[in-house]
């Protein structure tokens, strides 16, 4: 059961109150923080997987690479597979930093 903190109100006029009904910050902003890593690197590994698949297509349409055109979108979704694998081990090491901080 989580406990309830107090709702601050100011009186910006006189009875005029403004209410703050932001969370405020604690261990279950980290907790948000992880879910939302975790859906990040998982949305990050499905445009990974599409590309991969696409690639494979293409490489089977033009087994014999004579088609410059394909060869070239072959080329760049391998320069962009390079960049996500980067964002991916940096999301992990994230994660387990994130993680590392909750179980203390």
């Amino acid at each position: 059961m989580s406990e309830k903190q107090p709702i601050e109100e100011k009186e910006i006029l006189p009875g005029v109150y403004l209410t703050d009904f932001r969370k405020k910050s604690s261990s279950s902003s980290l907790t948000d923080m992880t879910q939302v890593s975790i859906l990040d690197l998982q949305e990050l590994q499905n445009k990974m997987y599409h590309l991969r698949r696409s690639n494979q297509e293409m490489q089977e349409f033009d087994p014999e690479a004579k088609d410059d055109v394909i060869q070239e979108s072959i080329r760049e979704n391998e320069v962009l597979l390079a960049e996500y694998e980067q964002q991916e081990k940096l999301m992990k090491l994230q994660l387990e930093m994130i993680n590392k901080h909750i179980v203390q």
